[in-house]
């Protein structure tokens, strides 16, 4: 397709997205004004507008087919998947049918290709984010999403899971479904809502055809492929031609969403209520069902109902003959509904009134309070999310991928913590709002203090929200034992200050303990919840961290032990969900982490194995994500090793290319941001490493001058932190390289210098005891077979 029909049915299709916002019975002649000479444009705008009966369902993932057609040659190849055939076309783009025919798994998805031209560039950066949060959803009834990225031509697209259904609508219909059926169905659907919102994600365009029943009457809610993270008062991300201008079907959007306003769960509530009206028959919607939809659909975001699971919650108390709260009328309506549930005999029916009414009177009026507090309460709700939501996505990314993040690192800080310290002590905080708030505090500490990633190396303020965490998480476990989100939270609560115990702090059995109980509370989580893919997937990090801790204990056949049971763990949960990202991510990790281990006990050739199959999975993740800073760092650290590892087996010319390739990336997470401390030091490590091929290729000014380099690096930030046991060891180890190197080269002077650099080092670390077993056994070792320095 020619870039000026690209740029047309672009054109074509914004102007059709802001006729939407016009009376219904002017858009075709407000188009045509708008349009003016341009006689092409304004054409296919009104031929979509034509096509849209029932809303804009022109762009449906993994289900309904659609109509609207333009004549394109479909790709052959969308990544490993082989096009099988096109279901849907629309002025956004294609839905295809997929198989996928590379490696050992072979199953059938749908995948939509975003049209070039639709969205700008930033909008793809967005988009391929969204998805990356998207898949990461485990819900029965949420078709899952695969995978997403760009094609080599800059296309988007998303891989989602093919549903062979028809439309809720469709279902009840043909099924002949009674009232209570179809309120079950609806239940379901809400439960799946719930699910997104509570991860910070809204649909916007929940409608009869986006939530498909397969064959087995499973309810499937699809199309997050438009959905997006929750933004409060961002109304701008909405305007037409955008991602989110792109996604909402008039007829079932919240008023609001036609006059530009941002979407969010309460514009979700409304298409949830003209959902309900949609598939409830006429002659059964009686006053109570009516006053739900009432509510649900309030023109007013205010007068909606607060949450999701109100809405649930309410059609719950209708079918189990509690009062529903949108018809509530007066005590009267609940002491009938009480009798009705009971059946009391008329003997105390009359007793059992009296005190209804004096308790309602009561609660009356403290439910009057309670209203008040829950309003304050859903305000600060809000901003939690704005926080967690600008702390996840923009200033993650201004962390992860843009040049100079420091200052968006400080920006998170002062964000998050403006929120999460005020919220932590308020006594008024609902039960999910402190548990997001503790659920903020560790995030923020991962960002100030962890040894892994950017980081903004401040341990103690990392330190001091992992204390707040804490204290927030036992109380509300002693509120609910059994809560799945607060244990998982607890489990990860331990694992960050496991890692700081290790690095920095250098303290492995407070690490080794803290770690047994991260792991022990991710097996409480996962007991209640043993097919959440996505904690199963968390559960993994507490036992890579045991790898790393027995290792440096000097425990090295136990380590490897558990580094191939963590392969085996990511290789099986790789295996029932082969398009996950994170999982293949983090099964790349483990392949690392074995042969870490590997490495530590001179098992040289083993690791080349693992390492190799690590980078061909890194490098098609990074190849399909250039912008995931965390997956260049792991392709730089898998080159890293794979380096060493050859060096050590003396082919000497093929570890310094795998040096030059990890140098390569280390340099460039640099130039993103020259103050990154944690860049800095990776470019500075694989640097000084060279010394050892370049020693035995006999290029002695090279070799010595990389580790000069190296020590002035390292000693002056031993300068800023003494204390710091990552500095201690640092000084340690780049003392004992250059006493190895000045040995090789016969310089006893310089030898010698660093020996007694070494001594020193050691018997700080000892007096601190920061000094790990392993490395006080290659010292101890190290100094009684060099020859003795004079005095």
């Amino acid at each position: 397709m020619t870039s000026g029909k690209q740029e047309l049915e672009a054109r074509a299709f914004r102007l059709f997205e802001a006729a939407l916002e016009q009376p219904a019975d002017e858009r075709r002649e407000w188009i045509r004004e708008q349009a003016g000479d341009d006689t092409e444009l304004c054409a296919l705008a009104l031929k979509i507008l034509s096509n849209d009966k029932d809303g804009p369902d022109i762009l449906l993932t993994g289900g309904a087919v659609t109509e609207y057609k333009i004549d394109e040659a479909p790709p052959k190849r969308i990544g490993v998947y082989k096009i099988d055939e096109r279901i849907g076309q629309g002025g956004m783009g294609a839905v295809y049918r997929a198989h996928r025919d590379v490696g050992d798994f072979d199953h059938e998805v749908a995948i939509k290709l975003i049209k070039p031209g639709v969205i700008n560039d930033s909008l793809k950066e967005r988009f391929v984010r969204e998805q990356q949060v998207l898949a990461g959803f485990s819900h029965p009834n949420i078709a899952h999403l695969y995978d997403g990225g760009t094609t080599e031509e800059g296309v988007p697209y998303i891989v989602m899971e093919l549903i062979d259904g028809v439309s809720l609508s469709e279902w009840a219909e043909q099924n002949k479904l009674s009232l209570e059926e179809r309120l079950e169905l609806f239940k379901t659907v809400c439960q799946a809502v719930a699910y997104a919102h509570q991860h910070l994600i809204i649909h916007r365009d929940l409608t009869p055809s986006n939530v498909l029943v397969t064959k087995d009457g499973v309810v499937k809610l699809i199309d997050f492929g438009i959905a997006k993270p929750f933004e409060e008062g961002a109304p701008d991300q909405d305007r037409p031609g955008s991602l989110a201008g792109l996604s909402f079907t008039p007829g079932f959007a919240a008023p609001e969403r036609s006059k530009g306003a941002a979407a969010n769960t309460l514009s979700d509530i409304y298409s949830l209520g003209k959902l309900l009206e949609d598939i409830l028959p006429e002659d059964q919607i009686n006053a109570e069902l009516q006053a739900i939809c009432v509510r649900a659909t309030a023109v007013q975001p205010e007068d909606r109902y607060a949450s999701v699971n109100d809405l649930e919650r309410d059609i719950e108390n209708y079918m189990t003959g509690y009062p529903v709260k949108a018809y509530a009328s007066g005590p009267g309506y609940s002491v009938r509904k009480f009798i009705a549930r009971n059946r009391l005999p008329t003997v105390f029916a009359g007793l059992a009134i009296t005190s209804l009414v004096l308790g309602l009177v009561i609660t009356s009026v403290l439910y009057q309070r309670a209203r008040v507090a829950q309003l304050a309460a859903n305000k600060r709700f809000g901003q939690v999310r704005q926080m967690a939501n600008t702390m996840m996505f923009d200033v993650y990314d201004e962390i992860a991928r843009v040049p100079g993040t420091i200052n968006g690192r400080q920006k998170l800080v002062e964000t998050a913590q403006e929120y999460l310290d005020g919220l932590s002590v308020d006594r008024q905080a609902t039960f999910d709002l402190r548990r997001e708030a503790a659920e903020g505090h560790l995030r923020l500490a991962h960002i100030l203090g962890s040894p892994k990633g950017a980081s903004l190396f401040n341990v103690k303020e990392a330190k001091r929200q992992l204390n707040t965490a804490q204290n927030l998480l036992e109380s509300l476990l002693a509120e609910r034992p059994e809560d799945k989100s607060v244990l998982s939270a607890m489990g990860q609560m331990y694992l960050r200050r496991a890692e700081i115990s290790i690095d920095p702090d250098a303290r492995l059995d407070r690490a080794l303990e803290e770690v047994k109980k991260s792991k022990t509370y991710y097996e409480k989580a996962l007991k209640l919840d043993p097919d959440d893919y996505q904690l199963r997937l968390q559960s993994v990090s507490p036992y890579s961290t045991e790898v790393t801790i027995r290792l440096r204990q000097n425990k090295r056949e136990e380590a490897e032990r558990l580094a191939r049971e963590n392969v085996k763990r990511t290789t099986d949960l790789l295996a029932t969900k082969p398009e996950s990202l994170e999982a293949r991510r983090i099964r790349a990790g483990t392949l690392r982490g074995l042969a870490v281990v590997l490495t530590r006990r001179q098992k040289f050739e083993e690791t080349l194995s693992p390492l190799t199959e690590a980078i061909a999975e890194l490098n098609q993740l990074v190849k399909r994500n250039p912008h995931d800073f965390a997956l260049s760092r792991g392709l730089m650290i898998a080159h890293w090793r794979r380096a060493f590892s050859l060096a050590n087996l003396k082919r000497y010319e093929a570890a310094l290319k795998d040096y030059e390739r990890a140098l390569r990336l280390a340099r460039q997470a640099v130039e993103r941001d020259p103050n990154d401390p944690d860049a800095r030091l990776n470019l500075v490590i694989i640097q000084g490493e060279t010394y050892l091929p370049n020693v035995n290729l006999k290029r002695y000014a090279q070799a010595a001058k990389v580790l000069d380099a190296s020590l002035d690096y390292y000693q002056a930030q031993y300068d800023k932190d003494p204390a710091s046991g990552r500095n201690q060891r640092a000084m340690l180890v780049q003392h004992f390289q250059m006493a190895d190197f000045y040995h090789t080269i016969h310089d006893d002077s310089k030898r010698c210098h660093h020996l007694a650099r070494l001594k020193k080092y050691t018997d700080i670390m000892r007096k601190a005891g920061t000094l790990g077993e392993a490395d006080s056994r290659e010292i101890d070792t190290y100094l009684k077979g060099t020859s003795p320095c004079p005095g």
